[in-house]
């Protein structure tokens, strides 16, 4: 069932994410003017994602062998070390500023704060925390779908040394791995892969330790209506004229 994220910034404008749409579902498309695609199922931008498919068949000790020797290690490691993990449905302004800044730092694109709210207001955001002696070390964001978990981002926290932010990290993709199983979800997305899709090769490296497979996902927006047809000449002639100024 595809899932879908309405925005509510235009009153005019009905604008809408729509997550792992299909042909089933082409009945949406009426009721939008501009739609962004994610998992689309049709012909769109082509990306790679790793996933680890077949979730709700695993528990912790399978979905750990089929990750690398490294990646277990630092799990093993963040157990030793008392590291524990919770998860909450919301997102604070302060922990998105530290992530904005993150992500403005290391030149990621940074999701908007109206965006993680809106996933929280229909009951899809997971704010998972890894947490070392009390601190906060690692916050990771995810979106719930109908079948699939999806890791959004994660930031670092605190002054925590490299290696505990490494246990932390890990530890809290595992344990979110783990509560994915629990609620009958059956892949855990990674959400794309390769410097066309703006991750270095220390990410795609990371995201290969848990032994994901390599699938096509396609997305892309669409501007359905003249109105959004208006917006997308609009948006084409501002993007023209600010590379003929610069």
């Amino acid at each position: 069932m595809p899932v879908v994220i309405e925005f509510k910034k235009l009153a005019v404008i009905r604008i809408a994410e729509i997550w792992d749409f299909g042909k089933d579902s082409e009945y949406l498309l009426k009721n939008y003017d501009i739609i962004y695609f994610r998992n689309s199922r049709i012909n769109f931008r082509q990306l790679l994602t790793p996933v680890v498919n077949g979730c709700c068949a695993l528990d912790d000790l399978s979905f750990l062998s089929r990750c690398s020797s490294k990646f277990q290690y630092e799990v093993r490691r963040a157990e030793k070390e008392n590291i524990t993990v919770e998860f909450n449905p919301f997102i604070s302004e302060i922990e998105y500023n530290q992530y904005r800044l993150f992500s403005v730092d290391k030149g990621f694109p940074a999701i908007g704060l109206s965006m993680f709210k809106r996933y929280s207001a229909v009951d899809r955001l997971v704010v998972g925390k890894a947490i070392f002696q009390g601190e906060v070390a690692q916050i990771n964001f995810y979106l719930r779908l109908d079948d699939s978990l999806v890791f959004l981002a994660g930031f670092p926290v605190g002054g925590v040394s490299t290696a505990i932010r490494g246990w932390a990290n890990r530890y809290l993709h595992f344990k979110a791995m783990s509560m994915a199983v629990k609620q009958g979800l059956n892949v855990y997305d990674l959400l794309g892969m390769g410097s066309f899709a703006g991750f270095s090769e220390t990410i795609v490296r990371f995201k290969e330790e848990m032994g994901p497979v390599r699938v096509s996902r396609f997305d892309g927006v669409c501007y359905r209506s003249f109105l959004g047809r208006v917006i997308q000449l609009t948006l084409s002639l501002r993007n023209w004229l600010r590379k003929i100024c610069v």
